[in-house]
This record gives C-alpha cells, structure tokens and sequence, in this order.
C-alpha cells in the first residue's frame, strides 16, 4: 500500500528552508503539542481507491529549519474499494537531541490484490520497526534499525509457487517436490545499519541537493539471509519553477525463500517497496515484479503550472521510471547451458529492464502538503497512482 502521510502541513503550514544548526540552549520554550485530525484519499492499482483517516500530535520545527517537525506521532487507518486495509502508527523525533533523531513504525494491514494487480494473491501483514540515526560529522549520519515482520500470502497455489518457489511450506525445502498450499507464512525479525550522506537543501520537498545511503542487513526468515542496497536521489532547478530529480539503486539478498525481505529495500526513514510501487516502479503494481537482486532507476521532471507563493501550486509532471529484478529458476527446472547467469544474483546490467513512462500532478498546499496523481504505462498495462508527498 502506499506509504501515505498527507501530511501535516495541509492544515499546519509548515516549511523549511536552508540548513541550520539545531539549537542547544536548553532553557528555550518549545512550541506546544498540537493535534490535527483529517480525511484524505489514495489509490493504487492494487488497492483501488482508498479512504484514509489521520490523527497526529505534533511540535512544530522553526521556521527555518530543515525539518517542518521537531516531533510527531501519526495513527491512521484506511479502507479500500477492493477490500484492502490497514491500521498503522507512526513517531518521529528528528530533534530528538543533538545530533540524533528516532524514528519508528507499527502497521497491519491487508491487501487484497498484491503483486500483479489482477492476480489472485493477498497479502495479511503485520510490521514494525525502529531506527536510531547519529550524525557523524557534517552531513554523513549512522543509522541503526531493526524490524519485525509476519507475513501471510494466500492465493492460487499455482501462483505463490511461481513467485515464490523458494519459500520453505509443509515442512519441506525448495529442492524438494513440495506441494503448495494456498498459503505461505513467515515471520521475521531483521536488523539493518546503513551511513547517509544528505546534501538536500531542506528534508520536505527538496529543491536541490543529493540523498545517497548505503547499507547492510541481515534476517531469520528461511532459515536466515542478509543483503545490501544502495540508493541515491539527486535535485536539480535549472529555472524558477522547475524541478529535476533523478534517483538510481539497487539491492542484493542472498535467500530466495525470504518472503518479506524480496520485496523491500530497507531503506533509511522509510522502506521501498520493489519492484513496482508509487515508491520504486510506478508503471507497476506494488510489488509485481520479485527477485533476489533488484535494480531501479528514474528521472522526473515537474513544473509548476500555477505558483501562489507559500500558499499553493499546481505543478505538471512528466517521468521515466526503470527497473529489472533477478530471479532464480524454479528449483525443479533443468539448468540452461545458454543461460549461464539465469539466476538471482544481482548484476550491473540495463538488459531485460521494464521501462514505464508516464505523467501527472501535484498539488501543493501551503508549504510542505502535496497531493500527487500520476499515469505510467509499461508492458501495455497503465497504472494510476495517488499518493501524498512526492514518489521519492
């Protein structure tokens, strides 16, 4: 499901702006605790359209901080024309002293289309995590996370074994002739470090700058499995009211039988989902494509059609997003002589990648609240997004 949060600022009128320090007199008078509550709407290929419900308590940041909140803590639960739903919570403390910041997560939820969008798999999934992010000098922080997953996949047998043939099920392994239920349940406890540079002029709706992070991880589902990714977002305005962003990243993992951790790159602040998704591929559905090595990338440009200042915009949008996944041949299958790299370890290549392009709009409101709606097509399906905040 999207990864939604509109966002305070649609009825706070937060901003950020250049970097600065952040403030170490104790005796400052913070501003208070205030609560907002609001409706907002989401859609996805998968989902449908989705009416969400939000409740945060939050301290808002100095004007011309990086950040538009000091502290917050969101609940929101949502329901969607094609059954899917979800309960989550989630707290941040960007400020949470000097030169450290917290962050964490809890959902459950239910998605009643997951993966390909007209396929037959949902997906019951209850997660959680925590990170703890040092700044280590300059602009180069630590973080540390660690997360709790279990998923359940119920579906077609004949699906869930193509996708997933290596997910351990009756008690059997993949290099077994097992016969698959139509279920398949995990569990997962994982932790993940990762370093970030962040040269990003404000962390709400960057203007400039870059984001580039890299990490390693390690889990127990199937037995046990780790990885790493990479990941890097660049912003360029070349002119008043128009903005690039370019984004490029890729993930290994070692265990095909790791249900949860195929279709997400830990990501720091927030995990992606892959391959396919309003955060990774969105001329896919959310994860439609899975594998052990992943590869993505993207470029997009946004206009502003109507600009009112501080108050609203209107901005256009026009994109290309890219990825390929690698994936391991069935465990029953012969091997391909012809095919020698016909397996999940992830590769530098541009072969075999699914190209989409697409457009859409955003809407900004006040400072930091955007609503966006994008169109992309690739492999003759086109899949329409609605989220809140920006796709990266």
């Amino acid at each position: 499901m999207i990864r939604s949060g509109l966002i305070t600022a649609l009825l706070l009128g937060i901003g950020a702006s250049p970097v600065q320090a952040q403030d170490t007199d104790e005796s400052r008078t913070w501003p208070p605790w205030r609560t907002s509550y609001f409706p907002y709407v989401t859609a996805s290929p998968n989902d449908g359209v989705m009416g969400v419900a939000r409740l945060i308590v939050f301290r808002q940041a100095d004007f011309d901080d990086r950040v538009s909140l000091r502290s917050a803590v969101a609940v929101e639960a949502g329901y969607s024309t094609r059954g899917s739903r979800f309960a989550s919570v989630r707290a941040d403390f960007p400020r949470l002293a000097d030169d450290w910041r917290l962050a964490g997560s809890a959902r459950a939820g239910k998605q009643s289309h997951f993966g390909v969008p007209d396929g037959t798999i949902d997906r019951v999934r209850y997660a959680g995590w925590g990170e703890i992010t040092r700044r280590l000098g300059g602009r180069v922080q630590f973080a540390v996370r660690v997360a709790g997953d279990h998923t359940a996949l119920h579906g077609d047998p004949v699906e869930l074994g193509a996708r997933y043939p290596y997910a351990p099920t009756n008690g059997c392994v993949a290099t077994q002739l097992c016969i698959v239920d139509d279920a398949l349940t995990q569990d997962d406890a994982q932790v993940r470090a990762a370093v970030v540079l962040d040269l990003r002029d404000r962390e709400y709706d960057p203007r400039r700058g870059a984001l580039i992070e890299a990490g390693a991880f390690a889990g127990t589902a199937a037995d046990g499995y780790h990885g790493a990714y990479a990941l890097g977002s660049g912003w360029l305005t070349p002119r008043e009211g128009t903005r690039v962003t370019a984004r490029a990243g890729l993930r290994a993992l070692s265990n095909a039988g790791a249900i949860a951790a195929l279709h997400e790159i830990p990501a720091w602040d927030r995990p992606i989902t892959v391959l396919g998704g309003y955060s990774s591929h969105r001329a896919l559905g959310e994860g439609e494509q899975v594998g052990r090595g992943v590869l993505l990338a993207g470029l997009e440009v946004r206009h502003d059609v109507m600009n009112f200042g501080g108050l609203a915009a209107l901005s256009v949008i026009g994109f290309v997003d890219g990825g390929r996944v690698f994936v391991d041949p069935s465990p029953l299958a012969d091997p391909d002589p012809s095919r020698p790299y016909n397996n999940g370890d992830l590769r530098l290549t541009l072969d075999d990648w699914t190209w989409g392009v697409g457009g859409g709009f955003s809407l900004r409101i006040l400072r930091a609240a955007q609503l966006t709606m994008t169109v992309g097509r690739a492999d003759g399906q086109t899949r329409i997004y609605v989220g809140a905040g920006t796709a990266w």
